[in-house]
């Protein structure tokens, strides 16, 4: 399993508004410049952050963006969730009906049984700890 640089992308941004303290604006391009992540790209992520309810999102010539959870309840998973969806290892896991082998697979129970220990790593690592000193 690999994590896509998106979910990379936005748990470096999610580091740097949590090392800048809960309620302060940061604006994109100050992240951006910051954590060398291309500005067009993070536009990206911060919206999905944003629609997944983890942002506060200011709008205007004093708009920026600020953490609308304290570190220690955002876990990876919800990070992941907010960028790439829900958690799954093969598509045979969420959607039995997807695979003609499904009632057959010997497979699908390992398959299964990872995605549950994943989620469940994902889920008790949170972004506490992030935003001290590198």
């Amino acid at each position: 399993m690999k994590v896509s640089k998106a979910v990379g992308y936005a748990v470096r941004a999610l580091a740097y508004l949590a090392a800048h303290g809960a309620g302060r604006r940061v604006t994109l391009g100050e992240i951006s410049q910051a954590e060398g992540i291309p500005e067009a790209y993070l536009v990206k992520v911060m919206k999905r952050l944003a629609a997944a309810g983890l942002l506060t999102v200011f709008r205007g010539s004093e708009g920026g963006y600020s953490l609308r959870k304290r570190t220690q309840n955002l876990t990876m998973l919800t990070v992941f969730e907010a960028i790439e969806g829900k958690l799954a290892l093969r598509e045979c896991t969420q959607d039995p009906l997807s695979c003609t082998r499904s009632k057959k697979c010997r497979a699908r129970r390992v398959w299964s049984n990872l995605e549950i220990m994943v989620t469940d790593a994902f889920a008790k690592c949170t972004l506490d700890g992030l935003s001290g000193p590198k």
